[in-house]
Formats: C-alpha cells, structure tokens, sequence
C-alpha cells in the first residue's frame, strides 16, 4: 500500500529511505588481495565462498599490463583462512592473446572452477573452463566449451546441493547470430551445461529476444535449493535503421529503455523456461562510468526464506545512476515493488551524481541479505568511489543505513593513468593514417562487475577494486551483520498476516507547521474486504521519502524507529478489537518532521502540479477472524 496515492501525492521517489536500526554491521580490516600483481591494473571482479567450508574463498579479476601492448589477461586468487591472506593461483598472461569476463564457482566436496574468455590474434575467440580438484591451488588443462563466436560476458554456477542434479554445471553467457551472409544478427542468451563435473560441455538452450531487443549483460545465474536454475540479464530497447535492422541504445527522457528479466531451468539445464520481467530499467548509455548488469541471489535454506529469489541492478530513472532492489517469494513468479537501496543524496548544485553503481546482492545461511555498491557521494568529480554495504534482516524489506567498507578511495588525479594505443591502417591510397591513444578500459568504472559472497559462517566478503596505492588493485574485507532475520522485523509482528490489500489509510485533520517543519494529520484504517479483521493491528512502513525535503521521519512511531521499519499499533483504535467489512477505525495522529526543504521549481523532479511532502510505502499487518463451521 502507498501511503503517497491517499495524500494527493505524485509516486515519484527521489530520495534513500530512513534509517533502519535492526542490525549492528561490522566491517573488518581491508585486505589487499592482489600483492602478488601489485603493479597490474585490475578490473571486473567477481568472488565465490565454499558453502562447506568457510575458510575456502575464490576471486577472480582482469588485469591489464603495464607496458607497449598492455594486454587484458586473467587472475585467479584464492584463500584458505577465510579471506586474511590471498595466493596467485593461476596467471593467464603468457597465454597468447588476452583473456577476460572471469568467472568462478565452487562445486561439490570443495572442487573449484574458474572461467574466461580467450582471444588469439586472427582467432575466433573461445569459452575456456579450468578445474582444480584441491580447491584452487593447482588447476588442470582447461576445457574448451563450445561457444559461439563472439560469445560475450559468461557466468558460471555448479549444483552443490543433493539433488539429482548434484554436480552439474551451468555456464549461461550472451552470444550472437549471424546471418547467411555472415552479418552479425541479434544477441541471444545461451545455455552450456556440464553433466561429468566439467569434463565436457555441450549447448543446451538458447533464447532470442523479441523484436530488435538485443539481450545485453547478461547477469549471474544461481542454484536452488532443490538444483533448480536461474539466471537474469537485462533485454534493452534500441533504435531501428532506416534499413529495418538494429540501431544503437537509445535512451529516452521519459520512459524506459529496458528491461530486468529472468529465466528458470528445472530439468537440469534442458530448458530455459519462459522470461520473467522483474522491472523496467532505465538503462545510461553509453555507460562507460557506470554499468548496467543485473545480478541475482537465492536464498538456499534460511528458516523464514529459503529459496526466496533477490535481485538488484544500476537504473538511472532518477537522473543519475542508482541501485534497485526486488525480491519474488514465490521462485521468481512475481516480483516485489523496486526499491532505492542508495542512501546518498543528488548533489547540491543541481549536477549530475553521484553515480552510484556496479551493485552486488548475496545472502548467507541465515537468511540475511547483503549488498555493496561503487558509491561517489564523495566523489564531487563523479569520477571516484568508495564501497558501502547495507544489510536486510526482514527478506528484503527494510534495508539498514549503509556502511563504508573501503578504507582508501579511487582518486584518478592522482593514480598513475594506465594508456593504450592502437594505429588505424588506411584504407585507399593516399588516405592518412589514425592513431589514437586513451586511457586503458575500465579506468572510471571498475568493468563490468564487481563481488560479493557469503562464507559458510555467514560472513559477507566483499571483492572490490580501488587505486589508493596508485594502481588499481583487488580488496576484500570480511562483513558480520548481528541480527536475527524475522518476517516483518519482529517476532511479534511474525505471524501476522499481510492485509495491505484488504485495507485502506484514510486521511483528515492535515496541520503543517511551517517554524517547526512538522506535518500532523490523522490517519484511519478501513477495511475494504468482506472479512472482519481483528487485532493486533499493526502498520509498518517499508519506505519513507519525501520530494520536497532532504529528509523526512516519523516522529511518533510505536517501536522508536523514525523510518523504514516503523511501526504504528492500531489495535486499540479497532472498535470492540474488530474491523467488520466496511468499517473505519478511529484516528491515529501521526507527525512527520523535514529537513532541509530544496527550492520549489519547474522540471522532471515534478512530473504534476503537486510534489510529495511524505511519500511512503506500508504493510498493514493483523488477522482475519476465522468463521467457525
């Protein structure tokens, strides 16, 4: 339910939700993980956590030579004492060619698998997926998947659980078409699989999009607890030449230019089942400073939300890039209402930023659920970043306030600029020939992804990349969040059930109280169904923004919390402790305060003649009385 609808308010969500105070987060000392290639540049992480065993990670980065070709080559990185110290594994840089898109997983009674993608001068290029059976200290010769030419940004995930699948093996990565004259056609998603722990590798499905919709950035794909796969990727509009075919990314000022989809597989890897869309995204194009990759976490066993489905990505719907939050009960059926994770603020002067990006989401045995982000809040060039970490103890419904993870910063005035060059022949006689000379890939975003694990203790270990020794190196820290996960945040509020869409807020009596940035009105319960609703009756707020402040909160809640995760008790106000169908409760007076109102002006930040002073999403939470036969 939102509270905004029933104020005569615009739905327009500008700014990070309050403060949650469910959990303690502590953050422990950075680690460098990438000493072994200190002088490397590294970029596009990702991490995995041995469900078995907490003190087996694996991490794996691109990184780029410093010298006349400076080539893009793969690492692997791997620790036995739970992420304190980290060895060089595997090095792919006297590979001919360059390498990159790594990635890694673990598999049954801890066996280790890293993947990438290999190009040789004049070659097709070729999907390569390396084994170790000691868990990532040597690896065997690596076997060649099947790919398609120009296969692009892989995943890797393996069935570790005891099912009929155990031991499988899922590689889902974006490949293109081509036509009977050789022309590239539209991007596809595709499926390999591995039925003998890697051995070989056979395509299994694949999935067109709809209409001039090229599938681009492909997320990660996740086991179930029951073998069942899912992977997420993002389907994004583009423009149409005048010939028909494909055009460029198009992005557009008032609607969306994609769209946040997943797919299921419960044969196995056989089939790709149907797409699922999970929201639309407003995607920034080109994206050479931020990113657009989903990326997805399955809840494998927690009491209150096992095999609930999370997923989050970087959408720019706001005017600058942000991170979003959705998450299905239901095996990714249907999907909750996106939600702003960030917590940082436009800046003052009205430019754009900060940029927040490269999110991550996972969830550990207990069910809590952790994401990171690359954040600029103090970045005033929109160049920098730190990473932060915010945490849900209520399967995703309230987020805490975030915390900064990285004890250095990237500053790119002051690391050492990594440069590549390349000449351009001409093509007829007498043509001049191009040199052109730039800043190495990646140096203002990191690539293409980024992180985030948690170990079979339930740490969070975050695999991030910053410059604060000059060079961009790997870091990791080792993140504990103390709380107990709970439905709706408390054990009292547990075994209520959801009456959000039996109920109505009814509003009257508004008082703003311009000297004290105060707003007063009374607020009132009605039942809508045609059950009778008994107590306790309880209303809990998921969000609380406002438009036209910096920050907005509750000032008169039940449980002392002032923003998401407040909770208004309204069981005494429910005449003789029922609401029958079509009653109205008595009043409860609520008081919002203000800080810092901007300016009132004319623009995208308001869409209608009215801006929001609150706007805020809730769940009503009670019972319905049971009818006795």
């Amino acid at each position: 339910m939102t509270i905004n609808r029933l104020l005569n308010t615009t739905a327009c969500l500008l700014l990070g939700f309050a403060s949650v105070a469910a959990q303690q987060i502590n953050v422990s000392k950075n680690v460098q993980v990438s000493l072994a290639r200190k002088d490397k540049a590294h970029n596009e992480t990702l991490i995995a956590a041995d469900t078995n065993n907490a003190d087996h990670l694996l991490g794996v980065s691109m990184a780029l030579s410093v010298g006349w070709d400076a080539m893009m080559h793969t690492l692997v990185y791997t620790s036995f004492d739970r992420g304190k110290t980290w060895s060089l594994t595997l090095d792919t840089s006297a590979e001919p060619g360059f390498s990159g898109d790594p990635a890694c997983a673990f598999g049954p009674d801890g066996a280790a698998y890293f993947s990438a993608i290999f190009q040789t001068p004049g070659k097709p290029g070729v999907l390569r997926v390396y084994r170790s059976k000691d868990g990532g200290k040597t690896w065997l010769e690596p076997v060649v998947v099947p790919a398609l030419r120009g296969l692009d940004r892989q995943y890797i995930a393996v069935d570790d659980t005891n099912g009929k699948y155990r031991g499988q093996i899922y590689v889902v990565a974006q490949t293109p078409t081509y036509t009977v004259g050789n022309e590239r056609g539209v991007l596809e998603m595709t499926l390999f699989r591995s039925t003998d722990s890697g051995a070989s590798f056979t395509m299994a499905d694949k999935r067109s999009p709809s209409g001039p919709r090229p599938v681009f950035h492909p997320g990660n794909n996740v086991v179930f607890s029951d073998g069942t796969t899912a992977n997420i990727f993002i389907e994004i509009t583009v423009g149409v030449n005048d010939d028909g075919t494909p055009g460029t990314i198009v992005m557009y000022p008032d609607r969306p230019n994609s769209a946040v989809k997943m797919s299921l597989s419960d044969d196995g890897g056989e089939t790709l089942g149907p797409a699922v869309k999970i929201s639309d995204q407003y995607v920034s194009w080109p994206a050479f400073g931020v990113s657009t990759m989903p990326y997805l976490a399955v809840d494998r066993g927690s009491k209150s939300f096992k095999d609930r489905l999370y997923a989050i990505w970087p959408d720019s719907r706001s005017g600058r890039s942000e991170v979003l939050f959705s998450y299905s009960a239901d095996r990714g059926k249907t999907w909750s209402k996106p939600k702003t994770i960030n917590d940082d603020r436009p800046f003052p002067d009205g430019t754009q930023g900060p940029d927040d990006y490269l999110p991550v989401v996972a969830v550990n045995q207990k069910g809590v659920v952790g994401v990171t982000w690359y954040d600029r809040r103090n970045s005033p060039d929109n160049l920098g970043w730190n990473l932060r970490f915010s945490a849900s103890v209520d399967g995703g419904d309230t987020f805490s306030p975030s915390v900064l993870v990285s004890e250095g910063s990237t500053v790119h005035q002051k690391d050492r600029w990594i440069v590549r060059g390349k000449s351009f022949p001409a093509k007829t006689s007498g043509a001049t020939m191009n040199i052109n000379l730039t800043h190495a890939a990646f140096t203002f975003s990191a690539g293409h992804t980024a992180g985030l694990a948690a170990d079979a203790a339930g740490t969070f270990h975050p695999f991030w990349v910053d410059n604060r020794t000059g060079v961009p190196q790997i870091w990791t820290s080792a993140i504990d969040v103390n709380g107990e996960v709970i439905p709706n945040g408390s054990t009292s509020l547990a075994t209520l059930s959801d009456l959000s869409n039996n109920t109505l807020i009814e509003f009257s009596n508004f008082n703003f109280d311009a000297a004290k940035n105060e707003l007063m009105v009374d607020a009132r319960v009605k039942n809508t169904s045609k059950e009778t609703i008994t107590g306790p009756l309880e209303v809990r707020l998921i969000t609380l923004r406002s438009e036209l402040a910096q920050e907005v909160i509750l000032v008169n809640s039940d449980n002392g919390l002032t923003g998401a995760g407040a909770v208004l008790d309204l069981t005494n106000l429910l005449p003789s402790g029922r609401l029958q169908p079509g009653e109205t409760s008595t009043g409860k007076r609520l008081t919002f305060r203000f800080t810092d109102f901007r300016p009132l002006r004319q623009g995208r930040e308001f869409k209608t003649a009215y801006a929001s002073f609150v706007n805020a999403e809730v769940r009503v939470l009670g019972k319905v009385e049971t009818v006795k036969p």
